[in-house]
């Protein structure tokens, strides 16, 4: 199913009225194949009552360079709590190893020669599926795919599965932010966010619940941006306002900066010191709701 060029809460809406009517069942969920769309990547803040404190910290977790495992990000969501105490303490694979030590490869390709096709960070590794391992958790993401046109960077996604109600949307959030971070790297602009799935669905008993049936009358509510909790934007509120229209002197000391400043603010459970969130500024902003 083709979606391209699409707002992202119509287009998430599409996705899902697709599995709704034309997904078929495979073992307990309903299944589509082949899902590819285009959205803006400002547009990426969605779905209200949904785990965005997780969301910021899981990000936080795989971007961080001084990552240590098991991060934080379990402490937001009960269900990766779970996971964490039945793989004894540590994750067995995370995000982190492999995005974190190739991002600066990826900007220093592009940096050299935006024109460059190379400019590839893998996820996916063939010893995922090596039996002799016994490992049990295997990343849904594939591959993510920096390239330059018109001056503007894109983002091209490649994913194996996607849960489209539990984690599709923060799959395009965390994906498009580090599309937002290469492309301030490199002072260009952002492009588009492309993202193909070989398989979506959703857990049947969302349907039968009736959850997915109320979803979708939210959307036809409230067809532009929903945002994320007002709880969220009380937290970020304070830093937001304070912040300056003057660019910042380095992109990556700010990305971080305003890393570390969500991150202890979350974990600790306060509001953000009027510190400034610079590199999060415009995507923030929208969600004022």
């Amino acid at each position: 199913m083709d979606l391209t060029k699409g707002n992202w809460p119509l287009t998430y809406k599409a996705i899902l009225n697709h599995i709704y009517y034309k997904g078929k069942m495979v073992a307990k969920s309903k299944t589509v194949y082949g899902i590819y769309f285009e959205i803006n990547p400002d547009q990426v803040l969605i779905l209200s009552e949904k785990n965005w404190k997780w969301a910021m910290v899981e990000l936080f977790d795989r971007f961080n360079p001084n990552y240590k495992n098991p991060g934080y990000s379990h402490e937001y969501r009960p269900h990766w709590a779970a996971k964490l105490e039945k793989e004894g303490g540590q994750f067995i694979y995370n995000y982190n190893d492999r995005i974190w030590p190739a991002l600066d490869h990826v900007v220093s390709i592009l940096k050299k020669n935006k024109h460059e096709r190379h400019a590839v960070l893998n996820i996916f590794d063939n010893s995922d599926i090596d039996p002799a391992l016994g490992i049990s958790r295997i990343p849904c993401t594939l591959s993510l795919h920096f390239f330059v046109n018109d001056n503007k960077v894109n983002l091209q996604v490649n994913m194996r599965t996607n849960d489209a109600v539990n984690l599709l949307i923060y799959d395009v959030f965390h994906h498009s932010m580090l599309q937002r971070y290469v492309a301030s790297s490199l002072k260009l602009e952002l492009g588009l966010y492309r993202h193909f799935s070989s398989i979506m669905y959703y857990q049947k008993k969302r349907e039968e619940r009736g959850y997915i049936n109320k979803l979708l009358e939210r959307f036809n509510d409230t067809p532009y941006l929903i945002g994320p909790t007002p709880e969220f934007h009380i937290l970020m509120r304070h830093s937001i306002n304070m912040v300056s229209a003057e660019d910042y002197e380095s992109t990556q000391c700010s990305f971080f900066d305003d890393f570390i400043n969500i991150n202890r603010s979350l974990i600790k459970d306060k509001l953000l010191r009027p510190c400034g969130l610079r590199f999060f500024r415009d995507v923030f902003k929208q969600g004022e709701i």
